[in-house]
């Protein structure tokens, strides 16, 4: 027997997320090494032009500004979304540069350092 809502009580409309709410949390999702790992095998993403200028735009507005950095839960997300951004070319044509370079600078000890001294901070 599943209990029942009465019919009387008003349901609370639920709002769809802001667009600050998807932005923030896709930023924090680059956190997940999974993830970087499935965006770097997904080579079709990574040679889109529209989703590296949304990760500069990402990288500019939450990533470079202090403001909005508060919001952001997994700080190690920053590092790995400076990764992405560093190895961008922005010629007439936005691409990254090497995949290779980029799974090199995740395997750079450095990574982990920095991704610690973010949390250290937080």
């Amino acid at each position: 027997m599943s209990a029942e809502i009465p019919a009387d009580v008003p349901v609370q409309e639920m709002k769809p997320p802001s667009r600050f709410e998807v932005e923030i949390e896709f930023v924090n999702s680059l956190s997940n090494i999974n993830y970087i790992n499935y965006l770097i095998k997904n080579r079709n993403l990574l040679n889109d032009s529209k989703f590296l200028r949304y990760l500069l735009y990402l990288y500019v507005t939450y990533c470079c500004n202090v403001e909005f950095k508060k919001y952001i839960i997994y700080p190690n997300c920053l590092v790995f979304i400076k990764i992405l951004v560093d190895n961008i070319v922005t010629e007439e044509e936005i691409r990254i540069t090497s995949i290779d370079k980029v799974l090199q600078d995740l395997n750079d000890p450095k990574l982990f350092a920095e991704m610690y001294d973010n949390f250290k901070s937080k």
